[in-house]
């Protein structure tokens, strides 16, 4: 079947989530690096802000519980403010914004807590998207088999006409287990060239 349809994953394909990004913007050195990834980014509390089981509240208690006092600020931002500012992945926009104007129906499918719904439309790109399913709203994650189902119920889609792209390869096998091809990121100079070889751009 023609693919008529792209599905984005957001961090690390549309937007900058790399945890330095946030040590050189909070002038972390190396050891609080490593407490921010043990006690905040690398959790299970991280992963049920994206499940959408637990607050940001819960989330930076648990983690100040773990962590020494001067680096409570910088728990607090990753938490709550780590979008401010939105660092785009370079070229991504571009690649975006040229499927729409060939055509193709975007849909976002990520791993994000509620407050995504805050921050998406600064995200370069974002306007070209028809709709978005997020895993904290539906208490389900990538890449689990379910959430490929309900992307593809919510906007009654055809899993065959879609492409998805993730720069996580697991999500990307199960996106093909669920019937869609699938593209893992690295860069948007390699997107747009692996979108060709399939015809679409």
């Amino acid at each position: 079947m023609k693919i008529d349809t792209v599905v984005f994953d957001m961090g690390g394909v549309l937007l900058d989530f790399r945890s330095e990004l946030f040590s050189r913007r909070l002038h972390i050195d190396a050891e609080g690096q490593e407490l921010l990834r043990r006690c905040v980014l690398r959790t299970a509390d991280w992963v049920r802000l994206d499940r959408g089981t637990i607050t940001e509240d819960e989330a930076y208690v648990h983690a100040c519980a773990k962590l020494p006092e001067d680096l409570h600020a910088a728990a607090e931002y990753i938490i709550y403010h780590w979008n401010e500012p939105i660092v785009p992945i370079e070229g991504t926009a571009d690649v975006v914004r040229e499927l729409k104007a060939r055509g193709y129906t975007l849909y976002l499918l990520s791993n994000a807590s509620h407050r995504q719904h805050e921050y998406w439309h600064d995200i370069p790109g974002s306007e070209c998207f028809s709709g978005t399913l997020i895993s904290a709203d539906l208490h389900l994650l990538k890449p689990e088999a379910a959430i490929y189902q309900a992307l593809f119920d919510k906007f009654r889609l055809t899993p065959s006409s879609c492409v998805f792209i993730d720069d996580f390869p697991p999500n990307i096998e199960a996106a093909e287990n669920s019937g869609m091809q699938g593209i893992v990121f690295h860069d948007a100079q390699q997107l747009r060239e692996e979108l060709k070889t399939r015809g679409i751009l």
